[in-house]
């Protein structure tokens, strides 16, 4: 039975680009045969899979990196990633001419099976990583406390003006700048920050830079759902009020018993979810149906056109926005030959 279970969910994985990229993250490690280590921590934003690669002494106080990269890992067909690798160490902090194929699978301990080459690995033929919580944070400036910041400021936030927008996110006092451009390297930056009577400072760590530090100081304004940046130069972003990670709000559900019956054990399995992007896009599944597509906004109504996973078929899908005691919801109203009901999402 386990063993069915753990390919239902190799299949789900498979077929799921974003799921794949969630069930992967965590970091691993693996010894080399010259008596150092070969570290790897993988992590996903909007289901675009990234991590960095570095090899390290084993000292007695930890690991010492002394050669890092970071990784994008662009998916292909069946599972397969091409991965690209950059350094601020190497090649003006750009993309590596090299490329290189995986492909990944999770084994019943959680080691991490690799098919294919990873950047900064060389001579290891299908190597398996092991799962090792002593790997040093990619962007250890999250880890510190800070004060937290108004919270009219949380939330996501989509620069303007630009073909390829910088996405902020802000927590009470945790910051990502993200951007993905199509033609060249992401930049992704975590860390923390703090705001108060206009004025704004944070400190992160970017991917690819290893462990060193990075500041920005400078002014903000917030007018309704526009926040403006002021440092060497002025940013203006908007408010991407859905922007997020959604989970099934099972209070919300006249009829959970009807949800099972619609889409089976897979809800059990694997679960359900649903991530509306910044940029338009958004992943859905309920257990093992659910798709990736585009979605629109009017009002409190939210259109969206999804590619179904299993067949490949587009479909139309109908979803509202609901407020209930100051929080908000999103309702997917579901409807088929047989049966038709609401299915509510609330944020994870």
């Amino acid at each position: 039975m386990k063993r069915i279970l753990i390919l239902a969910i190799a299949l789900f994985l498979l077929l799921t680009p974003m799921a794949l990229a969630q069930g992967l993250e965590g970091t691993y490690s693996l010894p080399l045969e010259n008596g150092e280590i070969y570290l790897l921590d993988l992590f996903q934003v909007d289901g675009s899979l990234f991590g960095q690669a570095s090899v390290a002494m084993n000292a007695e106080d930890g690991y010492q990196v002394y050669s890092f990269c970071g990784v994008s890992f662009l998916p292909q067909a069946g599972g397969e990633y091409t991965a690209r690798a950059f350094s601020v160490m190497s090649q003006g902090g750009e993309y590596w001419p090299e490329t290189y194929t995986c492909r990944f699978a999770l084994d019943e301990d959680g080691g991490l099976n690799v098919t294919g080459e990873l950047p900064l690995l060389t001579g290891v033929a299908d190597p398996v990583l092991t799962p090792d919580d002593n790997v040093p944070q990619t962007f250890p400036y999250v880890s510190i406390s800070r004060a937290e910041s108004d919270e009219a400021l949380w939330g996501v936030w989509r620069q303007t003006g630009v073909d390829d927008p910088i996405y902020l996110t802000l927590a009470a006092s945790d910051v990502q700048i993200y951007r993905n451009a199509k033609d060249s390297k992401p930049f992704l930056a975590r860390g923390i920050y703090y705001a108060e009577n206009g004025q704004a400072d944070a400190m992160y760590n970017r991917l690819g830079n290893g462990a060193m530090p990075e500041e920005w100081a400078g002014a903000f304004t917030l007018d309704g759902d526009t926040l403006t940046l002021t440092g060497d130069t002025q940013m203006t972003f908007v408010r991407c009020p859905l922007a997020g990670e959604w989970t099934l709000a099972m209070d919300k559900m006249a009829d959970a018993d009807q949800l099972f019956t619609l889409f089976g054990s897979g809800l059990h399995t694997v679960g359900a979810g649903l991530t509306l992007r910044p940029d338009g896009t958004l992943t859905y599944n309920l257990g093992y149906n659910g798709g990736d597509g585009t979605y629109t906004q009017d009002g409190d109504r939210i259109t969206a056109t999804v590619t179904d996973w299993a067949e490949g078929a587009e479909h139309t899908l109908a979803f509202r926005v609901e407020t209930a005691e100051d929080a908000a919801y999103v309702v997917y109203e579901f409807s088929d030959e047989q049966s038709a009901m609401d299915i509510w999402w609330e944020r994870q």
